[in-house]
């Protein structure tokens, strides 16, 4: 009897406190009130201490087993971490159980586009999330990044972000602020208003850190050809920034330069980040490693990038971005036959969960050698793929930069409407 006091007070509990709102509960029924706190107590932990995140879901989900939004925060968490095998098994696990309320079908819907990456499925199943709630900050959020990176739509995004008032929101007790902001400057850029851009973000720029933010800033200074404001706000997070933020944040622009044909801009920052890499402490580091063959190979110095790429897939061969680099070494340095051998090593990495990875890799490769057919049906296979249309893809990606106004490339960046 006392146990069933007990139980009985739970979901007393557990109603009470999700009573008013019905508008935002993915269950029918209410949750066991001690999983409603363990939940959150996870989401307060949520991008700040992984371990702590997990092991309070798990909680909700041992005290209440019924209870779905711990599941779905879970099987996100292992989806954001790039574990797409055990997400997988998660969301295997949760469909054979049956589902009657139409959020849980559709949330498992969602995730199941998510893994697929069938990008034309996930935004037709966030539009539903969004539409159940849009002023929830996470699902409004969810949803300006889904219409802009998964089907390349940056005109939705202005009337998300218009759902919810940011006048007085503060960026420490609000984790999902920054995401919005990002995203909002990122179509903004994507439209070319870079004004509005520059307006969202002007107010972080003399601000400790928000270097997610700066960044994007930097882009909307580059893109409006105010370059001068874009070196100063690069020197000064270099005054403050660690070694390799600051040097991302100068590969990122260098990019961007170069996208926009300003070539010797963009060598002048390769140039100090070579430098800068090449005296580190770590130089020896993969990831250093890593972005100094990035930063030779934008530079098309492909006898130097030659050895650094060497060695770093023979540290790792399952580098596939790299392969292709090492591929396109090969044969701008006179060496096709090992080309072809390289070529070869990369198609081996195929594998599950990758969304279009060696395509995109090999669309770079065809394009840095004149292949412009095989470079756009790479492309075309890996948008195909779930590819996203990220800060550093397809029209931010310097490589594609001579094909992004021809009506093929223009397929592609519809690919998904």
């Amino acid at each position: 009897p006392l146990d069933c006091i007990e139980a009985l007070k739970q979901r007393i509990l557990g109603y009470l406190i999700t009573e008013d709102k019905k508008s935002t509960n993915i269950q029918e029924t209410p949750p066991n009130y001690e999983a409603y706190q363990y939940l959150l107590e996870a989401k307060l932990h949520q991008y700040k201490n992984n371990d702590e995140h997990l092991r309070l879901l798990d909680k909700a989900i041992a005290a209440d087993t019924n209870y779905f939004e711990p599941k779905t925060y879970k099987l996100t968490f292992y989806y954001n971490m790039g574990d797409y095998v055990v997400a997988d098994s998660l969301l295997r696990s949760y469909k054979s159980i049956t589902k009657t309320n139409e959020r849980e079908r559709n949330l498992l819907s969602l995730y199941e586009a998510l893994l697929l990456g069938n990008n034309r499925d996930i935004y037709t199943y966030q539009q539903k999330e969004y539409n159940a709630t849009p002023i929830d900050m996470e699902t409004n959020s969810s949803m300006m990044t889904v219409a802009l990176q998964f089907v390349n739509n940056p005109k939705a995004v202005d009337s998300i972000y218009d759902e919810i008032e940011m006048k007085d929101m503060d960026l420490q007790f609000c984790s999902y602020c920054e995401d919005r902001y990002y995203i909002k400057a990122l179509a903004d850029i994507a439209l070319g208003n870079y004004k509005s851009a520059i307006k969202v973000l002007q107010e972080f720029e003399k601000k400790p850190a928000f270097d997610k933010l700066k960044k994007i800033l930097i882009r909307a200074y580059t893109k409006s050809e105010n370059y001068d404001m874009a070196e100063k706000l690069i020197s000064d997070i270099q005054l403050t920034a660690d070694e390799m933020d600051w040097m991302a944040i100068a590969l990122y622009n260098a990019r961007d330069l170069l996208v926009q044909d300003q070539i010797a801009m963009g060598n002048v920052h390769l140039d100090k980040i070579i430098y800068a890499l090449v005296n580190a402490s770590k130089s020896q580091d993969l990831e250093y490693q890593k972005m100094l063959a990035e930063c030779l190979i934008l530079k098309e110095d492909y006898v130097k990038a030659m050895p650094v790429l060497e060695r770093i897939i023979q540290a790792d061969k399952n580098q596939i971005s790299q392969s292709a680099w090492l591929a396109l070494c090969y044969q701008k340095n006179g060496r096709p036959p090992e080309a072809k051998m390289q070529l070869e090593q990369l198609e081996s990495l195929r594998g599950t969960y990758q969304y279009g990875s060696v395509d995109y890799a090999l669309a770079q490769y065809y394009a840095a050698t004149g292949d412009e057919d095989n470079a756009i049906k790479a492309l075309t296979r890996s948008v195909a793929a779930g590819r996203w249309y990220d800060t550093t893809s397809y029209q931010n990606d310097s490589f594609f930069k001579n094909y992004d106004r021809s009506p093929a490339f223009d397929r592609i960046m519809k690919y998904w409407e």
